[in-house]
Parts: C-alpha cells; sequence; structure tokens
C-alpha cells in the first residue's frame, strides 16, 4: 500500500472519489434491492464487464521509472472518473475493485497503481456500509451485544481484502488481467446455465 501515511493530496482525491458511490448508495439501494437482483442482470454484468476489463487491459500503460510513489501522480480526473465507476458497483454482479482497477486502466494508470487507488477508495465506502447495516440491525431490536459478530466479519473482510489486494498488486506488476476475464465469462454462463436451463 502507500508507504508511509497518506499525503494530505491523496487523502483529498480519496475523499472527493468516494463521494459518487457513496451518494448513488443512499439515492438508489432501494431500487437496486427490488428491480435488478434478477440472475440475468448478475451474468449480463459479470460478462459485459469482463469483456470491458479486458480491452482496458490491453490499454494498460506501464508504471514510470521515475521517484516517488506512482499514488501521488493520480490526477484529480483520474480519481473522480474511479470514484463515478465505483457507483456502478451497486449493479449486481458488478465486481467493485473489478470495475475502480478498469476505470484506472482506461484512464492511464497503471495496473498495480490501478489497484492500490481501487484498494483505499474502498475503505471508506465498505466501512460507512458495515457502520450503515450494523445501525440498521440495532435499530431493529438487536442486541447491542449482537453486533460484535458484525464488527469481527468487518475487521476480517478488512483484513481479507488488504492481503488480497497485496497479492493482486504484486500479481499485476508483471502479468495481465486475462484470468480475471476469463473467470468473469465462465461464471457469467454458469449462472446463465443454471438458472435458464
Amino acid at each position: 500500500m502507500a508507504s508511509g501515511a497518506l499525503s494530505r493530496r491523496l487523502a483529498v482525491l480519496l475523499v472527493l472519489a468516494t463521494i459518487p458511490g457513496a451518494l448513488t448508495g443512499v439515492l438508489f439501494e432501494k431500487l437496486v434491492e427490488s428491480q435488478l437482483r434478477s440472475p440475468l442482470v448478475i451474468a449480463v454484468a459479470t460478462a459485459g464487464w469482463a469483456i470491458v476489463m479486458w480491452i482496458a487491459d490491453r490499454r494498460a500503460t506501464t508504471a514510470p521509472s521515475v521517484p516517488g510513489d506512482p499514488l501521488e501522480r493520480v490526477s484529480l480526473g483520474q480519481a473522480l472518473a474511479v470514484g463515478c465507476a465505483q457507483a456502478l458497483a451497486l449493479i449486481p454482479g458488478t465486481s467493485r475493485s473489478g470495475i475502480t482497477i478498469t476505470a484506472g486502466l482506461l484512464g492511464g494508470i497503471d495496473r498495480a497503481t490501478a489497484a492500490r487507488f481501487a484498494f483505499l477508495l474502498g475503505i471508506p465506502i465498505t466501512a460507512g456500509a458495515g457502520m450503515k447495516e450494523a445501525l440498521h440491525l440495532i435499530r431493529a431490536g438487536e442486541h447491542v451485544g449482537d453486533t460484535g459478530p458484525i464488527l469481527v466479519a468487518i475487521l476480517v473482510s478488512f483484513l481479507s481484502g488488504w492481503f488480497a489486494v497485496w497479492f493482486l498488486v504484486n500479481y499485476l506488476k508483471r502479468r495481465s488481467l486475462v484470468p480475471f476475464v476469463v473467470y468473469r465469462l465462465a461464471l457469467a454462463a454458469v449462472i446463465v446455465a443454471v438458472w435458464y436451463r
């Protein structure tokens, strides 16, 4: 991840890039839950974004060999583009990390840096969603003590996510996203085969 403390500039970019996803979640969560949960939507989104990911991967640039952390060279426009892409992750079948990395690649960010930025961008919105769910359960009558497993789940999710991105960043320094594209296309085919046989 970013070496040392995040710079003020990068922190501001992450805050601004989080806004589109947060607003979309607040405004359209109920609509998505009620209208976009069909297997067909999930399969189409899974396959469709796989193709976009493949296109982005073919256009991916290499990290410039200049001093400094590549994260510090992410521009405001690139950050906002990735943030807007994160809002699309509300659609079932759309991987949040996949769509944000894809947007970063299309915006000219190299693979490893796009993965790092996508991970950092996911922290506030994932934490916010977890807190929102915990408050919902408390208001619905759950005992405060029962929220312990939820907090543990959030922590485990964060740690596993950190490890996954650590692996992904190192993987993407030398390799492409093609295996993930193939996986998503295969998954879409399985969904269609199971639900529409």
